[in-house]
Order: structure tokens, then sequence, then C-alpha cells
């Protein structure tokens, strides 16, 4: 059964996914695409033999994963990013897992169905209110604003169920669900694309090596930066899942790119190994290094002072 008619088979029920890492290479590799279509509540419109439109797929799921890694490791577009809420659970839950697992598995059920009936006596209209007021004690401007709707809809749901099902005092606290949210600069394409790109230059160093005699040259280390082949900048690119247009634009804006003095190119000779070679002129975050005070650490025979 495909997860579109999975989803519009469950409805408004809750969609668990168990075991993450177990999904195949087709799904691996169009993730993102896995995580819109599961979010966005609509299935593809397919035409019928009768060159007429099938009935389309609609749900509104709450879809629940585990797996031993990030589902946020799976993606890299913000897009998805921003539509998963990670939590990871760190600690020990439960003190005895298999008796806990054996009391939920001869009782379950009972709670849904109040929970049910508690939302049809509150009313939708005061339920709203409550979670507008959890809304606005998460707002702020460097957190996700969908991510903060998914949240508020969460404290939400556990208010309800802390005041009137349990009435056990265990709410989530705004400080504890604040952790969950991303912050904007984490989840830009461009700054992950950034940072993937000063991981590869770190994991593959011998690549930069001027002197090395087998194997690929990508380019070279300068001072602060980094000399990196063309091809080799499109090939990290499109390993990482990355616009090379678009981070260039952004790089540019931030003055992490050296270009031409029309301000146009972003290629540039340099000899690497004896060899010319167009490469993207990138400024390494890590180029100088940084004392505890701020000041920069420099090599005494290195040192030239202008004046006597």
């Amino acid at each position: 059964m495909g997860l579109e008619v999975l989803c519009d088979v469950l409805n408004h029920l809750p969609l668990m996914l168990d075991d993450s890492s177990k999904k195949n290479r087709k799904i691996e590799e169009n993730f993102e695409d896995l995580v819109y279509s599961l979010c966005s509540g609509k299935g593809k419109t397919r035409s019928n033999k009768d060159l007429g439109l099938s009935r389309e797929s609609h749900w509104k799921n709450c879809i629940l994963t585990n797996g031993e890694r990030p589902l946020n490791s799976y993606v890299n577009q913000g897009g998805a990013i921003n539509r998963i809420l990670e939590v990871e659970c760190g600690t020990k839950v439960f003190d005895s897992p298999g008796k806990t697992s054996e009391l939920i598995k001869r009782n379950y059920g009972h709670a849904g169905k109040e929970f049910v009936d508690l939302i049809k006596n509150i009313g939708i209209d005061a339920i709203k209110e409550i979670q507008q007021d959890f809304m606005e004690k998460l707002a702020d401007d460097e957190k996700m604003q969908k991510q903060s709707l998914s949240l508020s809809i969460i404290l939400t749901a556990d208010k309800l169920i802390t005041d009137y099902l349990f009435k056990d005092g265990q709410y989530i606290s705004l400080e504890d669900a604040r952790k969950v949210l991303i912050d904007r600069h984490e989840l830009s394409d461009n700054e992950r694309c950034y940072q993937f790109i000063m991981s590869e230059i770190d994991i593959n160093q011998a690549r930069f090596d001027p002197d090395i005699v087998n194997g690929e040259r990508w380019g070279k280390i300068d001072q602060c930066y980094a000399y990196i082949n063309v091809n080799a900048f499109d090939s990290m690119c499109k390993k990482g899942g990355f616009s090379k247009k678009a981070f260039l634009t952004w790089a540019i804006k931030r003055h992490l790119v050296q270009v031409d003095e029309a301000g146009k190119k972003t290629a540039k000779n340099k000899k690497v190994g004896g060899m010319q070679m167009r490469c993207i002129c990138l400024k390494m975050d890590d180029g100088i290094e940084m004392d505890e005070n701020g000041f920069m650490n420099i090599d005494d025979g290195q040192l030239e002072l202008p004046f006597k």
C-alpha cells in the first residue's frame, strides 16, 4: 500500500512509521519529496482510463517517525526541515520498558475516546484561544513560524490532556519546547551549503595539497581562502543537494567569494601544483585562528615590522 493511500485511509488519525533507517534507496534519494508529500495533505492528480480525473487523496495526519538517526539528517532543503519537529531521546525514559510495553498492550484506546469527547465539550473556539496563546509565547523572529505553529498545537494538546484527562501536572515546559525549534540561519540552504563545503574540504585535505602526486587535485588552501576547482565545486554542491547559483549569489553578497572587477565572474585562474586551474575562491571561516581574547596567532618567524 502506497503512503498516499495509507494517509487517505487514516484521514485524521495518526500515522506512525517505525524505524526510518530501514527505508529503501529509492525513498532515500527522494526523501524531501516524501516529507513534502506527507505534509501537503493532498495526493497527486491522476487521470483514469476514461481520460477523466481520478479521486484525489486527502489527509490531515499527525505523522510520527522514529529511528537511530535524526530525520533531519536525510533532508537538505530548508522547506522540508521546516516541516519536521525533531526530538532527541537522550536519557532513560522508562525504568522498565518491558513492563511499560506490556501495560500499554493490555490498556489502550481509552484515552483517545475521552480526548475526542473532551474536544467536543470544550469547543473549537476555546481550543483555538489556547493555541493562539501558546503561539504568542513561542513568537521569536529568529525561529521559523511554521515550526512554531506546529509546536503550539502540540502544547495545546498537552495542556488539555494534562488538565482534563491525566491531571498529573506533567506539562511540557516552554523552555524545553523552544529547544526543538530551529533558528532561521540554521535553516538557510546557503548557510548549510557553506558549512557542507567547509566539511568537504576538511575531510579531503589531501586533495588540496599542491604537492600531491597520485589522486585528484581539487585546488589549494592559501591563507584563509580555499581555491576550489570549478568541477569539484559543482560536484560538492550536487552531492549536498544545493543550488550552486543560489549559493554563489548569497556568498558574493557576504564577501565570501572573490569576484572580478565587474563583480560578475566568480571563477578565476590559480596555479595549483604547476598547473593553471579555474577555481572558486571561497573564504574559510576558520582560516585565521584567534585566541580566547580575540587576538590572531602569528608565527614569530613570519612577523615583519613596518618600521625600525
